[in-house]
């Protein structure tokens, strides 16, 4: 990036973690070209995403690229599910009044 801060984004493929990627009805196929859907009926994708950057004026506001925290928060995703993570939203907003 131009302002030097390092962007960071988590996804896994099929092959190793298939939680990450779910589809309802038809297939999914991993291809060494990417992954392929197919008549799905619906498809949902965990992905996160994150930069280095600090509030730590010392270390010029450059951190560690946060690849452990984003993973975490990954497999948290994936392993909760859509619907929950959809519930958890809607209650999110409702709260903040928004």
């Amino acid at each position: 990036m131009k302002n030097n801060l390092t962007f960071c984004v988590v996804e896994r493929r099929l092959a190793t973690t298939p939680e990450y990627v779910q589809g309802d009805g038809g297939s999914l196929e991993d291809t060494s070209e990417g992954i392929v859907f197919r008549e799905c009926d619906s498809l949902t994708l965990f992905l996160v995403a994150g930069t280095n950057y600090s509030n730590d004026r010392r270390k010029a506001r450059r951190g560690e690229l946060p690849i452990e925290k984003l993973t975490q928060q990954l497999n948290s995703a994936a392993g909760r599910g859509f619907a929950a993570l959809l519930d958890e939203h809607i209650a999110d907003r409702s709260f903040s009044g928004g």
